[in-house]
């Protein structure tokens, strides 16, 4: 009797994935949704939000907040760290924008919520440790530059 299954071709068994292969699909995850965060936070400016959470930016992107977050600390040293430096990027955008226009600027406290913190001091630390140096300074620095 002749053996029908003698002749059939043996599926080809599937590669071990390696663990360079895991991490590899693990990064592009994470480069993607770092993409996708940094896509709608800056359309949408969320960064002027002060109490936009990581949760909220995870329900928005329709996903956890655990990829959010490992995607956030591969690509930009954490989620909060991330927002501060959106919001200071911002005072700086908009303080030259204030002195090419010959306009005063607000006090500490509009300035703080215009960029999205909580409060000025919470504004004057950000500043500080992203550039090492004073709003003030920053402003001073920027109108002599003008001159």
């Amino acid at each position: 009797m002749l053996n029908f299954f003698a002749n059939r071709r043996k599926k080809p068994e599937k590669a071990e994935k390696t663990e360079d292969q895991y991490i590899g699909r693990v990064e592009l995850t994470n480069e993607l949704i770092f993409r996708k965060v940094d896509r709608l936070v800056r359309e949408k400016k969320l960064y002027r939000q002060p109490d936009l959470t990581l949760e909220d930016v995870a329900q928005m992107l329709g996903t956890n907040r655990t990829y959010v977050s490992r995607a956030m600390q591969c690509y930009a040293g954490g989620f909060m760290k991330y927002m501060r430096n959106l919001k200071v990027e911002y005072l700086h955008a908009y303080i030259i924008e204030v002195n090419e226009e010959g306009r005063l600027l607000e006090d500490g406290e509009d300035l703080a919520m215009k960029a999205g913190f909580v409060n000025k001091r919470a504004m004057q630390r950000a500043v500080k440790l992203a550039d090492g140096e004073s709003l003030y300074e920053f402003n001073k620095r920027c109108r002599e530059s003008e001159k």
